[in-house]
């Protein structure tokens, strides 16, 4: 029964008992002495359950002899609803009767990487002497499926949770093929343009990401609705949503960043060809902060929209290794340039979307999401010297930067 509904039924309980009393004024003083302890009592409890469940806040959840710990707002001494801490809406006391939530949830990722310069040839005009013209393809990223998995522990009370995080990023470039014949065209690592060669360059990317830390949501502003039977749309934040909440997160992290380019050059029958690879490997450990806002809509606060943002600086190896493989049917031969290097890696991602909440303990949430790793791109040094010499390629790193950009959807369970 929902809580107009229960409120309802006092009402007719005392109506019974008006006409009762009219039409029967000889019994009058049996039903007053006998009768009227028994409506009292169902007076009470009724409406006790409405005051209180009207709050999502009933005596049972509560451990509460009595209706005090509602006040139209939510739970005032017993904090038991899931938006959390009551008591900063309405001055009240927690106590030990908080309730304890355990979190899990999932996102699908759609994301695509996108390097500030990951070339994958070079096209040079030459034919006026006067107007030289090179123009840079880049590899064309594409958006693959990725994941997201966490879980923790919120204190609906304060605020306060542990969370555990890990993140999967994945994507990858087809690959474009050029004829080697055409003298115009320039790559990485100096493959062989034999007559009848196609080069084809490819590439691909992806990031493993685990996150450890704890996170506060302080709530802000009004509730979003001040009457306790604030209707029926759901039975998630009920009255003691607030308008907007704000949410700081501290953590460590660890990430394990890798990516490759490979260039082919294939001879259209026997013959001298190459293979170059460049490879890229990361890991590092370091901290995490984050903080984001929320804001609620609807009667109860079933939908809310948010935005979420946080840096890491993350310190560990960079390592890159450039290797070039020609051969023929008699010979092989191989050489390779690395590059060992500590760095700290700053990473930057932003996060928008919305929320409804399906059930009680379940939310839907869709977005787009940023992130950012720094320093972590393909270095320009992986032309040859006699290319950059002729490109104009200069040995210094500019931007450097690896990011991804996508949609992702969000499943979030409460227990």
């Amino acid at each position: 029964m929902n809580l107009c509904g229960r409120f309802g039924a006092a009402v007719v309980v005392f109506a019974v008992g008006g006409i009762v009393t009219a039409e029967d004024l000889s019994s009058q003083a049996f039903y007053v002495t006998e009768q009227n302890s028994t409506l009292q009592e169902t007076f009470d409890a009724t409406f006790t359950s409405y005051q209180c469940e009207g709050c999502g806040c009933g005596l049972e959840e509560c451990g509460c002899g009595t209706c005090d710990c509602c006040d139209g707002y939510g739970c005032n001494e017993c904090g038991s609803n899931r938006c959390g801490t009551s008591d900063v809406l309405t001055g009240g006391s927690c106590g030990d009767d908080c309730c304890r939530q355990v979190f899990v949830g999932v996102d699908y990722l759609y994301v695509r990487a996108n390097f500030s310069e990951m070339v994958a040839y070079v096209e040079q005009d030459d034919a006026d002497p006067f107007k030289h013209q090179d123009t840079f393809h880049q590899q064309n990223f594409q958006a693959d499926s990725s994941y997201r998995l966490y879980g923790g522990i919120r204190d609906c009370c304060s605020g306060f949770e542990w969370r555990l995080n890990f993140t999967r990023f994945n994507s990858h470039a087809p690959g474009i093929t050029k004829d080697a014949t055409d003298t115009t065209n320039k790559f990485p690592l100096s493959p062989n343009l034999s007559p009848g060669n196609e080069i084809t360059v490819s590439a691909g990317t992806r990031v493993n990401s685990y996150d450890i830390g704890c996170a506060k949501t302080i709530l802000l502003g009004s509730p979003v609705c001040y009457d306790p039977g604030c209707g029926d749309s759901c039975d998630s934040c009920q009255c003691a949503c607030p308008t907007w909440d704000f949410t700081w997160e501290a953590g460590v992290r660890y990430a394990d960043v890798a990516w490759q380019q490979d260039v082919y050059s294939r001879p259209p029958t026997f013959g001298f060809d190459t293979h170059g690879l460049n490879r890229m490997r990361f890991e590092g450990t370091g901290l995490r902060f984050g903080l984001g806002g929320r804001r609620y809509f609807g009667s109860q606060g079933c939908f809310s929209a948010f935005l979420n943002g946080d840096i890491s600086l993350l310190v560990g190896d960079v390592e890159i290794t450039s290797t070039l493989y020609s051969a023929d049917s008699t010979t092989t031969a191989k050489s390779t340039q690395q590059l060992a290097v500590r760095n700290v890696i700053p990473v930057t991602e932003i996060e928008a979307g919305v929320t409804g909440q399906i059930t009680r303990g379940m939310s839907l949430s869709a977005g787009y999401m940023f992130s950012a790793w720094h320093d972590l791109g393909v270095r320009q040094e992986f032309f040859p010297q006699d290319q950059e010499v002729e490109l104009g390629i200069s040995a210094f790193d500019d931007a450097n930067i690896l990011a991804f950009d996508g949609f992702f959807a969000r499943l979030e369970a409460e227990f």
